[in-house]
């Protein structure tokens, strides 16, 4: 939901959730946004994200888009970095695969990075349900921040 606080202010429900669709890469959130504000309009449905602290996944299970799975079984077969050092200029990947033998629901993985200077930097990545199988996510992680002056 902070994609959607993010852009500001929006005419309609169908630009503010398309916005969060293509920032998330999900359709289910885009979908759940859709629904949730067409039902209270744009008005009140930005409101309530300024005021409340929306878990969107719970919504998106209420609403039944994301189904509930409670027997979801993930297990990391790989985690790591690469490479494992770099500057601030580096590109780093980092392999967040997965197997699972039941499926999951929706979930969603947060990642911080606390750099030499104790400095954190941290992202959350969506993902939709998953049939039983195995999974390589990748996730590129830029080490130079939006705010970071590249000189010092």
């Amino acid at each position: 939901m902070n994609a959607i606080l993010d852009e500001g202010i929006l005419a309609t429900c169908d630009d503010l959730c398309g916005f969060v669709a293509n920032k998330t890469g999900s359709k289910i959130l885009g979908d759940m946004c859709d629904v949730v504000c067409d039902a209270f309009g744009i008005d009140e449905f930005i409101k309530a994200l300024i005021n409340f602290d929306i878990d969107p996944i719970y919504y998106c299970q209420i609403l039944k888009l994301c189904p509930i799975k409670d027997d979801g079984d993930a297990k990391f077969t790989n985690f790591g970095v690469s490479p494992k050092t770099g500057d601030r200029t580096t590109k780093f990947l980092l392999d967040c695969s997965f197997s699972t033998k039941n499926g999951t629901g929706t979930g969603s993985y947060l990642i911080t990075i606390i750099n030499p200077k104790a400095q954190a930097m941290s992202a959350e990545y969506w993902f939709e349900e998953k049939p039983p199988g195995s999974y390589t996510e990748l996730i590129p992680l830029d080490a130079i921040q939006m705010n970071c002056d590249p000189k010092l």
